[in-house]
């Protein structure tokens, strides 16, 4: 048996595989969870860190129980299991709340640990232990092994993801929230998942509420062409549209201030993003909603209480005054400065669809001349000609690095960016190196933008703990979702995202300094990555970067944290 300490970047895949490399020693700062994983090779085994009894289909294999303690800190541990790749190749990505998982000399058993390090916590250095027992069947425990590693604390608290600077914009799929765990939508049951999502959000710092106001405005992403094993990805309207017996409409809101006031009370509050009246998606074969004398396809149900039966929107008049009812309640309950309309990736180098873009913004601001507007664009020429009047801009990766200047041009507004199936590096895929997730909280202090957006946080298939895989063509793996549900309805979150927190955190930190007029030293930092500092050049191809932007050494990351850390450290003794 081979049992091994290893950094939290290193990604286990199926296949003869060398030795990870050994970890010496771990660092981390005050209220942060510091990250290992503990690898275990061998032929077959059962892996587990539980001191339940395990329910097993197979008592002849060995089980090996951690037993993992580091003085007086909480410890967790996480079973990473593995799912296929765009080849078909198994990686490690889903941190499990699993009892147990097997594991064989070509996939290795993965052990994740956070250690959570408290705020006021005095200690320079704790140790990390873990014992490692095994049995067979109704065989008594033997203790083989005693493995520990040394954690290094830094005299810094990390601020609370609530008070983080960088704008996270993690799109929000609640209709497939419910659909995942087949409870009613909009039900009690589904807000109780719901708050799961809600929650694992915030401890990333997510800023925004995602709202829906119309039936799949994204068409479900192809799911009618594209799926083949029943994945579905529609997405539906929180707000509910009544046309009472005199004919007169009204809006029940109830569902979407549950979910506004769900988020606020987990500090997720900076803005109120609303989609699907916008720029909707059309796909050819999908039944989309005409309305008589507007430009869009827009599908929004009622409830027509006269046949009491369920209709479309179907003429211009009613939809605007279910635009007016919307407008009209965020003014009443004072909401409305958090408010945009928000629209995805919209197309105009089509002079039909550019027409009947300009012809829908104009409609919108006759309704309301107030209304802001939230672009995420894949274009230059949309840049080019909505950036005056947007006041929230999220640019795809090309769009970034070939507008270098944009947030000094319009200092007003708020600049995001994305990656999406676009670049193949850096990303947050499968198919890309863990660090590559991470390096994106340094890339947004480099494009000195305001935060960052994914479109899909929870977007999951139709049997995500086993395949997460969905039309690999145009979507790549990893590109629908950052977590996992678990079956107790808890979310799972990726390796993936764990390094992309570990980015956000750099990010807070590189911010600091450059608060403080230590530009400087974010320079040197950039260095100790080997940062490509000249981003205008990244783009090999329309959706290829160069290769050797930035650093994959796991070393080059904790030698940066550890110098950014110990500059803030003397910045702070300098002040007193």
């Amino acid at each position: 048996m081979k049992i091994t300490f290893t950094h939290n970047a290193y990604k286990s895949k199926e296949g003869n595989q060398q030795v990870p490399p050994a970890l010496t020693h771990a660092l981390g700062c005050r209220n942060e969870k510091v990250a290992v994983q503990l690898f275990f090779q061998e032929e077959r085994g059962v892996l587990t860190h539980s001191r339940e009894s395990l329910l097993l289909p197979d008592l002849t294999l060995p089980i090996y129980r951690v037993a993992l303690s580091c003085e007086e800190l909480k410890v967790t541990g996480y079973l990473e299991t593995y799912l296929p790749d765009d080849n078909r190749v198994l990686q490690a990505d889903r941190l499990a709340n699993d009892p147990y998982i097997t594991f064989s000399e070509n996939l290795p058993g993965v052990l994740w640990i956070d250690v959570e390090i408290p705020q006021t916590f005095s200690k320079k250095e704790v140790t990390l232990t873990a014992e490692i027992y095994v049995k067979t069947a109704f065989q008594d425990e033997v203790l083989i092994e005693n493995k520990s590693i040394p954690i290094e604390i830094l005299p810094y608290a990390l601020p609370k993801p609530q008070d983080y600077t960088l704008f996270l914009d993690l799109w929000q799929h609640s209709s497939n929230v419910a659909r995942q765990y087949q409870v009613p939508l909009w039900s009690d049951d589904h807000f109780n998942r719901l708050e799961e999502v809600v929650a694992s959000l915030a401890q990333l710092g997510q800023k925004s509420v995602m709202i829906v106001a119309s039936d799949c405005p994204w068409c479900g992403w192809g799911t009618h062409i594209g799926s083949k094993d029943g994945t579905s990805f529609y997405e539906y309207s929180m707000l509910h549209l009544i046309k009472q017996e005199n004919g007169e409409f009204i809006c029940d809101f109830t569902t979407m201030q549950r979910y506004i006031d769900l988020c606020a009370h987990y500090n997720i509050d900076a803005d109120i993003s609303l989609y699907g009246l916008l720029g909707v998606w059309e796909m050819d074969g999908f039944p989309s909603i005409s309305i008589t004398d507007y430009p869009e396809r827009i599908s929004v149900r009622y409830y027509d209480e006269a046949t009491q039966t369920y209709l479309y929107v179907r003429n211009r008049e009613e939809y605007i005054k279910y635009l007016q009812l919307i407008f009209e309640y965020f003014k009443k309950t004072g909401q409305f400065e958090k408010l945009y309309l928000a629209t995805d990736e919209p197309k105009i180098s089509d002079p039909v669809k550019a027409k009947q873009f300009r012809e829908v913004l104009d409609i919108l601001f006759s309704i309301e001349p107030n209304i802001q507007l939230k672009m995420a664009v894949d274009q230059d020429d949309v840049i080019k000609e909505y950036v005056e009047k947007t006041k929230v801009l999220a640019m795809s990766f090309p769009c970034t690095v070939s507008h270098p200047e944009i947030a000094k041009q319009y200092p007003d507004k708020r600049i995001l960016w994305y990656v999406c199936n676009i670049p193949d590096k850096p990303n947050t895929l499968f198919k890309n190196h863990l660090l590559e997730a991470r390096i994106l909280g340094t890339l947004n202090s480099l494009f000195d933008l305001s935060g960052f957006l994914r479109w899909a946080y929870t977007a999951w298939t139709i049997e995500p703990r086993q395949d997460i895989r969905y039309e690999t063509k145009g979507f790549p793996t990893g590109d629908f979702s950052l977590t996992y549900p678990s079956k107790n309805g808890k979310i799972e979150v990726s390796l993936r995202l764990k390094q992309l927190e570990m980015g956000i955190i750099d990010f807070e930190l590189l911010a600091k300094l450059k608060k403080a007029g230590a530009h400087s030293v974010v320079e040197e930092a950039y260095q100790i990555l080997q940062l490509d500092e000249t981003y205008t050049t990244f783009m090999a191809t329309k959706k290829e970067t160069r290769e050797g932007l930035y650093s994959l050494d796991y070393l080059d990351y904790q030698k940066f944290r550890r110098f950014i850390v110990d500059a803030l450290i003397q910045l702070e003794k300098q002040k007193s």
